[in-house]
């Protein structure tokens, strides 16, 4: 089991006119660059969320837009329902905060 797995991945490029261009895994000019992620492409995300993803980035860049799950959370969640837990609630740091919160 990996740490990670890929559940959607989506390129998105705006070119330089603005035009914002969604490339899927399979449309990839190659597409073999991708065999080793773990997980199958669901298509969970949306034509709207891949939009508005390269809305947000200046012309001439391009950004990978990633769904996943932390598979080694399974192992975590099993242990707590097992031990008779319930997990209320999870979030997710990025990493200034954390680097934040180490430099003190």
């Amino acid at each position: 089991m990996g740490t990670i797995t890929i559940l959607d991945l989506v390129l998105v490029t705006k070119t330089q006119d603005g035009d914002v261009v969604v490339i899927e895994i399979d449309q990839a000019e190659d597409p073999t660059m991708f065999d080793d992620l773990e997980g199958d492409v669901t298509r969970i995300l949306s034509d709207q969320d891949a939009l508005a993803a390269g809305e947000a980035l200046d012309p001439g860049n391009t950004a990978a837009v990633i769904v996943w799950e932390n598979t080694w959370a399974r192992a975590l969640v099993g242990a707590i329902r097992d031990a008779g837990g319930l997990l209320v609630a999870h979030d997710r740091l990025d990493a200034e905060k954390v680097n934040e919160a180490l430099a003190r």
